[in-house]
């Protein structure tokens, strides 16, 4: 695990070095929540299905853009196949990117924020 979230971390300070270079004037500020969200998620997909997205990627962004797309889309299966194990394991999965994700990217974004306001503790 340590190793999936040392080098997301190396992707997530390259997007965010992008982000900087790409704003408009260059270098003026930017919400980073959407980046931190996207390397958060990486790590528990990493974890999950062993393998990291692209943040461009259209199937990442559509799981973390609207996960209720990807409930209904399940509950149709389950109908279909009246199986409820896969399923299960699926929305579980999906519970896994939503509670997650949510709860890092706020942690994250106050350490940052706590970081800019007391510079010092970059230090330590």
């Amino acid at each position: 695990m340590e190793f999936h979230i040392q080098q997301e971390c190396g992707f997530l300070c390259v997007a965010i070095r992008e982000e900087q270079a790409t704003s408009e004037p260059r270098g003026y500020l930017f919400n980073p929540s959407t980046t931190i969200n996207n390397a958060i998620a990486n790590v528990i997909g990493a974890l999950v299905f062993g393998q990291r997205f692209h943040y461009s990627n259209t199937d990442f962004q559509n799981l973390m853009q609207s996960p209720s797309y990807w409930l209904a889309r399940l509950a149709c299966r389950r109908k279909k196949t009246g199986r409820l194990g896969s399923v299960w394991r699926t929305w579980r999965t999906l519970d896994l990117f939503e509670a997650g994700t949510e709860t890092l990217t706020n942690t994250l974004r106050w350490a940052l924020l706590f970081m800019i306001k007391y510079p010092e503790v970059q230090s330590r």
